[in-house]
C-alpha cells in the first residue's frame, strides 16, 4: 500500500507525492491503483520510480475548483525485471 495526503490543489494542477517502497528499482514497472476515498475531481495521473527504494504518485486536480485532499491509502503492484534479459 501507499500512503498519501495531497496538498491543496487549484484547479488543472498536479503534485508529485513520494513514497518509501523497499527494493523497487529503477528497471521496475509500477502499477497504481486509486484509494476508493480519494476525492471526486483528484485523479492518480501516473505511478513511477523515481530512484531505488521510491515511487512517485503525480495526484491531478481535474475539477474546476480548489480541491484539499485528505489523507487516503492507494495500492501499488511492483513488477520486477531481470537486468539482462532482452527478447
Amino acid at each position: 500500500s501507499i500512503s498519501i495526503n495531497p496538498t491543496s490543489l487549484t484547479t488543472l494542477t498536479e503534485v508529485d507525492i513520494t513514497a518509501t517502497i523497499t527494493g523497487v528499482g529503477a528497471s521496475d514497472l509500477v502499477v497504481a491503483f486509486a484509494p476508493n476515498d480519494l476525492e471526486a475531481g483528484l485523479s492518480w495521473k501516473q505511478a513511477y520510480v523515481s530512484a531505488a527504494n521510491t515511487v512517485t504518485v503525480t495526484v491531478a486536480n481535474i475539477s474546476a475548483s480548489t480541491i484539499d485532499g485528505a489523507a487516503c491509502t492507494g495500492y501499488v503492484t511492483i513488477q520486477k525485471f531481470a537486468s539482462g534479459v532482452t527478447d
